[in-house]
This record gives structure tokens, C-alpha cells and sequence, in this order.
């Protein structure tokens, strides 16, 4: 699966406003096993 670099970066221009939606845009970037790594991350 390929990335729309163009439109990931046209959507998202502005400065997250929260840790949540910071993070969602990270994980939208990330592939499946970037996103399992963060998953396994512990929370603190």
C-alpha cells in the first residue's frame, strides 16, 4: 500500500492542537510494524 504524501501533508499543514491528535497523524504515517511498536510501547 502507498501513501498520498501530497495530501497527508496538505491535511495536515497546521499545528496539531492536542497529544491526541499529534499522535493519530503519527500514526497515519507509520507502517504495520511502526504501528505495532507504538502500540507495544508502555504507557505511562
Amino acid at each position: 500500500m502507498s501513501k498520498n504524501w501530497p495530501a497527508i501533508f496538505e491535511q495536515n499543514i497546521r499545528t496539531p492542537e492536542t497529544v491526541d491528535e499529534a499522535v493519530d497523524r503519527l500514526i497515519t504515517i507509520l507502517d504495520g510494524e511502526q504501528k505495532a511498536t507504538v502500540a507495544a510501547a508502555r504507557k505511562t
